[in-house]
Parts: C-alpha cells; sequence; structure tokens
C-alpha cells in the first residue's frame, strides 16, 4: 500500500512540474514574442526615417544582409556603411511607407526564424513620382543579453516595382 501511495504521489509531482514548466516556458514565449514585436515596430520606423544611425540599432554585431544583386554586407558596421552611402545618395528622395507582413514566426532557445512578404512606397528624389517595391524576406533573430532581439540574418528579394 505505501508502495502504491509513493506512486501516486510521485506521478501528481510529476504532473504538478510539467505544468509549472508549461507555464514557465508559455511566459518565456510570450516575452520573446513582444521583444520581437518591439525590433519589427522599430525596424517599420528606422526604415521610414531613412537614417543609417536608427537603422544599425536594429542589427546584431555579426549580423549578414543579402539582398538582389548586392555583394553580401558582413557584420553591423559594413551594413551601417552601406545605408549611410544609401543615405547621402538619396537626392532628396525618401521612403513614403515600409509594411511588412510576416507570414510565420518560430522562436527557440533565444533564435527567432521567420519569412514575409513587404511593400515599400519611396520617391527616388525630391519631387519624383512615387514608386512601390515588392517582395519577400526570411529573416534570423538573435535574442540579446539584455533580452532585445536584434537582426542576425536578413535575406531580402525584390519580386516587383511599380512606378
Amino acid at each position: 500500500m505505501k508502495r502504491m501511495h509513493k506512486r501516486i504521489v510521485l506521478t501528481l509531482l510529476a504532473f504538478l512540474v510539467a505544468v509549472l514548466l508549461t507555464k514557465v516556458a508559455c511566459a518565456d514565449d510570450h516575452e520573446d514574442r513582444a521583444g520581437i514585436e518591439r525590433l519589427h515596430e522599430q525596424d517599420i520606423a528606422a526604415t521610414v526615417s531613412d537614417n543609417a544611425d536608427q537603422l544599425t540599432k536594429l542589427w546584431d554585431e555579426d549580423a549578414v544582409r543579402l539582398q538582389s544583386g548586392l555583394s553580401p554586407e558582413i557584420g553591423k558596421a559594413a551594413i551601417y556603411d552601406s545605408d549611410k552611402q544609401w543615405q547621402s545618395n538619396r537626392r532628396g528622395g525618401h521612403t513614403l511607407s515600409y509594411k511588412p507582413e510576416i507570414k510565420d514566426l518560430h522562436i527557440a532557445n533565444g533564435w527567432a526564424f521567420e519569412w514575409g512578404t513587404f511593400e515599400v512606397h519611396y520617391r527616388a528624389w525630391e519631387g519624383g513620382k512615387e514608386k512601390i517595391l515588392s517582395g519577400k524576406m526570411l529573416r534570423v533573430l538573435k535574442k540579446q543579453s539584455d533580452g532585445s532581439w536584434k537582426f542576425f540574418r536578413v535575406m531580402a528579394s525584390i519580386d516587383s516595382q511599380k512606378k
């Protein structure tokens, strides 16, 4: 009888531990999703700002960006240099809107993997006609030591450009 009682207690204890671990995992997942959503909001604001200094805040130090028709940009400094050069060559043009749509997101052990589509409305130069770019993206995000999330790997391809 004691043996059966011990088994019941151990089974109940294992069940309670499993419930607690599930709640902790759900809380962590909720916090991670909220942090990733903050990164998404910062991405939109920085992109529309057309400011390389704001854009660089989104990247992990060891980030890599792959874009159609361009050489890989390896490291946060290289991405910043590219954005700074683009910023200085805009001839008064600017981004009017940026609308990413994340289709799928997976989070695992301090990493997140997502893919989606995007649409950008912009003017190539001061007084120029509004243009629209649309495309696809694949992104790997890395959780930072302070709990925030940064882009670690980003690949984007342009599907079309409308005039």
